[in-house]
């Protein structure tokens, strides 16, 4: 893999910006021979300069002024890289980074620098393109223009409550299609005692990235073997560590070479973002955890963070997902992906924004809301879950000793502990 998951987003905000800048500065090279051409012709223009000194002031001035807002507009992206760094989290930076809107708007402002650049070198005394200064002319209008959409663009951008609603949004994405998976097929293939088993190993060290499921269920499907993944996506691995079992029939004389599934399951050296419902998950943890620190104090954002979480385990346990598997397209079950774990992921996000929201009743109200929510939904696991968490709540605010009245505050916010067995949480 030559470039990291990490820095693909960097060198897109290298790479785009420049090739929309080489583009429209290669422009003169097709419109000047074809004033050429016409000259001497009656045409009409948008603009008509006779002189060469207008000419090239005209250029001299957009061409400054194109090379300065560049500079200011990437200015502005640091900037905005510095504010979401401190104030949402660090793992955002890649997808600021690779923002469309930021590329379009320095490769516009680039290919403006550029174009006049050419156009201000091809003018002589004998030849002044008007159609060529017109097209600068035109350039900069579309830059004053994206310049007072880019500064919109980026007043959003760092608005904290978008980005919350964005990671909110590609995490329920993300189940719900893991959902889909999960209803189309249901139940596990049936383990055969008299089978063959060989282990994939990791083949270096990092976190498990992106998995090519098409062509791990062909490269099963012509081995007739079952592949059992033993980590889930995002999982960081030591080389050598075990990654999944391949299943195949006992009356198979060769034995399956498992290196070639290298080819299909990428080990980055960062986590990467596409495709993992963890990460979305840790990302609001991240937020929460950021906003309740001393020196952010920002209780509000972390209770938007709690009930995005809430929405995300409500989806989970009302679809039941634990495990998924992929089936050839002969119907027979190939791969069976690790499922992914309610109990796991409900304790690793309550239990540190709880411990974080010490002494802070106003959040722990938030979290009681989040659970009272959360209970009624028919869900077993889910009841004890959320029987767990109100008791740890209470026996917090119990230990630092608050008011009476605020414990009472919470206690009323929170559901009634009521056996599983009903399928209700709350009375």
């Amino acid at each position: 893999m030559l470039l990291s998951t990490y820095h693909k987003p960097l060198l897109l905000l290298i790479t785009v910006p420049a090739l929309i800048s080489l583009g429209i500065g290669l422009m003169p090279f097709a419109t000047l021979p074809l004033e050429e051409m016409l000259q001497g012709s009656s045409y009409s223009q948008f603009i008509s300069i006779q002189t060469t000194d207008q000419a090239r002031s005209l250029l001299s001035v957009i061409a400054t002024g194109a090379i300065t807002t560049l500079s200011l507009t990437y200015s502005i992206v640091l900037l905005v890289f510095t504010l979401a760094a401190g104030n949402i989290g660090p793992r955002l930076l890649r997808r600021f980074s690779s923002d469309l809107v930021n590329q379009i708007t320095a490769g516009l402002f680039g290919g403006t620098f550029l174009y006049s650049i050419i156009a201000l070198y091809s003018i002589d005394s004998d030849f002044v393109p008007n159609g060529t200064i017109s097209g600068a002319v035109i350039l900069a209008a579309l830059s004053v223009f994206q310049l007072i959409y880019f500064v919109r663009h980026v007043a959003e951008t760092i608005t904290i409550d978008d980005e919350i609603a964005k990671i909110s949004k590609n995490l329920q994405q993300n189940l719900s299609e893991l959902a889909d998976q999960t209803r189309a097929n249901q139940g596990l293939p049936s383990q055969n005692e008299t089978s063959k088993t060989t282990t994939y190993k990791a083949h270096r060290t990092g976190y498990i990235g992106d998995i090519n499921l098409k062509l791990l269920i062909e490269w099963a499907h012509k081995n007739d073997a079952i592949i059992h993944f033993t980590c889930a996506h995002g999982t960081f691995v030591h080389k050598g560590d075990d990654i999944a079992k391949v299943d195949m029939h006992a009356n198979t004389d060769t034995d399956l070479d498992c290196e070639g599934l290298s080819g299909f399951i990428e080990i980055d050296d960062v986590r990467s973002e596409a495709g993992t419902i963890q990460f979305e998950i840790n990302l609001l943890i991240e937020i929460a955890l950021r906003a309740l620190s001393p020196s952010v104090s920002d209780t509000f954002t972390a209770i938007a963070c709690v009930n995005s979480l809430s929405a995300a385990f409500a989806v989970m346990a009302r679809e039941n997902i634990h495990i998924s598997t992929q089936a050839d397209h002969n119907g027979d079950i190939r791969l069976v992906l690790h499922g992914l774990s309610l109990r796991q992921l409900f304790g690793q996000a309550y239990h540190p924004i709880r411990r974080a929201a010490t002494n802070n009743i106003l959040m722990a109200q938030g979290l009681a809301h989040s659970l009272k929510r959360l209970s009624h939904i028919d869900n077993d696991d889910l009841c004890d879950l959320v029987a767990k968490h109100s008791q740890l709540l209470i026996d917090q605010i119990e230990h630092y000793k608050p008011l009476a009245a605020d414990i009472e505050s919470v206690k009323e916010l929170l559901p009634s502990r009521q056996s599983p067995k009903d399928h209700n949480c709350d009375q």
